[in-house]
């Protein structure tokens, strides 16, 4: 098995890499990379998000203590309409 240190090194080995398999992002995936059910069950933002795609999870935003400053503001920006947008835009799930 190999490991790679980041989403796109891994989508890069896999797409390199005649009958590789691997776990990516879904914002990662690409042509270069084809997608697989699991138990039936294809990966698309709405078999994530109504939990009946199986391998999937969360990010977290971990602070030291109660979030203030620039902190707050950037979780407040990125939980905000406009940080929601952003984060489709560049392929991954809303919350």
């Amino acid at each position: 098995a190999l490991q790679k240190p980041s989403n796109g090194a891994a989508k890069t080995t896999v797409s390199q890499t005649p009958y590789s398999i691997g776990y990516i992002g879904l914002g990662y995936v690409d042509a270069a990379v084809k997608l697989i059910a699991v138990d039936g069950v294809e990966p698309s933002e709405a078999t994530v998000l109504d939990g009946s795609y199986p391998i999937s999870r969360y990010l977290y935003m971990i602070t030291n203590g109660e979030p203030t400053g620039l902190a707050k503001a950037f979780i407040e920006f990125v939980l905000s309409s406009e940080g929601q947008d952003i984060i489709a835009v560049e392929g991954f799930i809303k919350l």
